[in-house]
Parts: C-alpha cells; sequence; structure tokens
C-alpha cells in the first residue's frame, strides 16, 4: 500500500482577514490557489461561529465526490494581533498561538507553541494560510530551523532542510506531486515486495512484538529511495526492520511536476502482525 505524505495547502476567494459568512477556498493538487471552474482538488470552508470563533472544514475530492476529513480545525480571536488555533474542534492540547502582524497585502503569521517559535512567514489571510514568499519552520523539541520552504500563490517551488542536529538535508523535496511515484507494477507490487522481503525480527517474535509502523522516505528523481527514516515507530527491533525493508526497495517511478522530475517525500505504514497461537 503506498500512502503519500500530503501537506495540504490553501486557497482562496478574498484577501480579508476573516469573513462574515461561510467562505469556500479552493487549491489544486500542489495547493495553488483556483477556483471553482479550474477543477480544484481540494477546498476548505470557513465557518464563522461567532465574532471571535472560526472552524475550518477540509474536503478532497476522492472519486468525483468531495469527502470531509474528520477533524475540523478552530481558531479563536483574542485580540487583533494574538490568536489560538487549535488541531481540533474539541482539542484542549498542543494548541497554536499564532501571533500576526497586519499589512497591506497580508499579515506576518508566527506560530507559538508552549512559547516555542515553530512557523513564521507571511499569509494573506490569518486563515487559511495563504502563503507567499519565505516560511521558515522550527522543530518544536530543540527550536532550531527545520526547514525554509519558497511559496508562490500558496504553491511550494522550492526548500531548504536541516536535521535535528543542524545538519543540512536533501533539498527541494515536495510534499506533493502533479504526478505521484509509483513503485514499479504499482501497489500490488509494492505489497507483494513487502510480504516477500520482510523478516519478522526473532526477538519481536518471541516477545510477541506487533504494530504498525510508519516509514518516511524520498523518491529521488531518478527513483532512488532516499532519506529513510521512522515517522511513528513500534519498537526498536520492528522499527530497524521496516528502515532495511524499504531502503531495500528498487527504483520507482519517480514524480514530475511540470514534466519536470522531482523529489517527492512519501510514507508508507508496515503492518507486523503474528499469528494467533
Amino acid at each position: 500500500m503506498k500512502t503519500i505524505f500530503v501537506l495540504l495547502l490553501l486557497t482562496f476567494t478574498t484577501l480579508t482577514a476573516f469573513c462574515e459568512k461561510d467562505t469556500i477556498f479552493y487549491y489544486t493538487k500542489l495547493g495553488k490557489i483556483t477556483d471553482a471552474k479550474s477543477t480544484p482538488q481540494s477546498y476548505d470552508q470557513v465557518k464563522k461561529m461567532t465574532d471571535s470563533v472560526f472552524y475550518l472544514e477540509h474536503y478532497n475530492k476522492k472519486a468525483d465526490k468531495w469527502v470531509h476529513d474528520v477533524d475540523d480545525k478552530k481558531l479563536v480571536k483574542k485580540n487583533d494581533s494574538i490568536y489560538l488555533y487549535f488541531g481540533k474542534v474539541t482539542a484542549k492540547t498542543d494548541t497554536i498561538y499564532r501571533h500576526v502582524k497586519k499589512y497591506k497585502s497580508g499579515y506576518i503569521i508566527k506560530d507559538y507553541q508552549d512559547k516555542i517559535l515553530i512557523a513564521t512567514g507571511f499569509s494573506r489571510m490569518v486563515v487559511p494560510l495563504i502563503k507567499e514568499g519565505k516560511w521558515t519552520n522550527y522543530y518544536f523539541s530543540t527550536a532550531m530551523i527545520k526547514s525554509e520552504e519558497e511559496y508562490k500563490d500558496n504553491q511550494m517551488t522550492g526548500n531548504k532542510r536541516w536535521n535535528e542536529s543542524y545538519i543540512e538535508d536533501i533539498a527541494d523535496v515536495f510534499p506533493r506531486a502533479e504526478v505521484d511515484p509509483e513503485f514499479q507494477g504499482g501497489a500490488k507490487k509494492l505489497a507483494a515486495f513487502m510480504k516477500t522481503n520482510i523478516k519478522y525480527p526473532g526477538k519481536s517474535d518471541r516477545q510477541g512484538e506487533m504494530g504498525t509502523v510508519i516509514v518516511q522516505f524520498i523518491v529521488m528523481e531518478d527513483g532512488t529511495i532516499n532519506g529513510v527514516e521512522i515517522l511513528e515507530g513500534v519498537t526498536k527491533s520492528l522499527d530497524a526492520e521496516s528502515i532495511r525493508v524499504v531502503q531495500s526497495m528498487p527504483p520507482w517511478t519517480p514524480g514530475t511536476i511540470d514534466g519536470q522530475k522531482v523529489r517527492v517525500l512519501l510514507h508508507i505504514p508496515i503492518q507486523f502482525i503474528l499469528p494467533k497461537a
């Protein structure tokens, strides 16, 4: 099974900070601003609940139908320069404090979590973010720089990346492509490769370790696999086996944007299940 790591960005129909009524924001697969007539692949709907509370609903197009994501977002305005952003409407933890400074064409945004700066850049909106120019992201755990990203009309055009030790990582890696990378032969061949090549670690077998490991990796321009790391782990032995088998994959068909081969960030789930005794 191939699961693409997607960071969905938003489009806009107005440049006001908020709307007096529900407003739809359309965007293409690559996050570029579009409209309803240009075959959008997803959209967000901003719902004004009160003068200071807004909900953000996200929809993806699947099989020509709009499918609503499970978790809606919530934004609460504290004053003209500070907003509280919740990843879920009912969330009480992981609150983002969004500091904004208004300019003629938009806002300088600074997002904080537990007083740690995690992202900053220019946006045409407070919610949803309509990114322009350079955006800088930081690791919450170390407050060190994580990435610098360039945007035009809310579509990422390039980036630089660093690991948590502040060592420069592979640059110009995109979270999505117009044509997605593909394992040679498709998803069924990928599943067969995993089934054939995964070896259940003896220690994990004896100790009854089971679970799903999420592995993140980059498909390079030539289809080779790079930047393999654990996104969600289970145990050391299962994580290590997951990394080994992903690193052993043959080259994929690379992804493309505007007909050019690009580096694309993906992730796949690898499930370890022991038969019942």
